[in-house]
């Protein structure tokens, strides 16, 4: 599903960015990969280089992406969907920076309300 939403043409660059992180996320095995079917001298894939190449961006940009994709999500579960609408389709916000400090802020003023 992921990787046809991707497909489309008509994505903004928050929605793929969005995309690309949740990718990643999917994608990456825990503990750095498969080391033990692997040959001594075998260089191991890197998930985010893979996605970068695929995608035509580094493997820092698609790291990113996974960070940016877990603010959002958390922001829609404390604030709701339509944040993240918001966000995505790129109304709420023009840097991807900026939803990851809203995040923060967010998480904060919860903890100082005695919410979590």
């Amino acid at each position: 599903m992921i990787k046809n939403q991707l497909g489309r043409r008509n994505l903004t660059e928050q929605e793929a960015s969005y995309y690309r992180g949740k990718l990643y996320e999917s994608r990456k095995l825990r503990q750095g990969g498969d080391r033990k079917s692997k040959a001594q001298n075998v260089l191991l894939i890197n998930t985010a280089e893979e996605i970068g190449k695929e995608y035509g961006v580094s493997h820092m940009t698609v790291k990113r992406d996974a960070e940016f994709s877990k603010s959002v999500d958390k922001i829609a579960n404390e604030i709701g969907e339509k944040a993240k609408e918001a966000i995505l389709s790129g109304q709420a916000s023009d840097k991807k920076s900026s939803v990851n400090i809203l995040h923060l802020k967010t998480a904060k003023e919860l903890q100082a309300d005695g919410r979590t």
